[in-house]
């Protein structure tokens, strides 16, 4: 699921225009707008909705953008939420093998880090 699908914008739109793409989306998908329609269609607006809230809580703030940004360009197999909650780092050596460091510069060698992207579940 892509952020920008969602509210229907571009990667290089203001933050204006991301603004009123989100106001556009609640009226027409917030819970309390929704009125006479069945349980079914309820819930499926629900999620909608969570997805837009979602989408505008990230891309409305200029650093969790940059980390999206970020994150979409790399291609990595992990979702979002699980790349966002570490802070990553990429290392090349000259072999072009790759490790992965976290703050506490814990290190992956590269066959962990290709045995960890192999086990994810999409």
């Amino acid at each position: 699921m892509d952020y920008y699908d969602i509210l229907n914008c571009a990667p290089d739109t203001p933050i204006a225009q991301i603004h009123s793409e989100y106001r556009r989306l609640a009226l027409q998908y917030h819970p309390d707008k929704s009125t006479n329609i069945s349980q079914q269609q309820q819930s499926e607006q629900q999620q909608v909705w969570n997805c837009v809230q979602e989408a505008y809580s990230v891309l409305s703030d200029p650093i969790q953008r940059a980390k999206y940004n970020r994150w979409r360009t790399s291609r990595l197999p992990v979702g979002f939420d699980q790349w966002k909650s570490r802070s990553h780092t990429m290392h090349w050596t000259f072999d072009n093998q790759r490790s992965i460091a976290d703050k506490s510069d814990n290190t992956l060698p590269p066959q962990d880090l290709y045995a960890m992207f192999r086990a994810y579940q999409i």
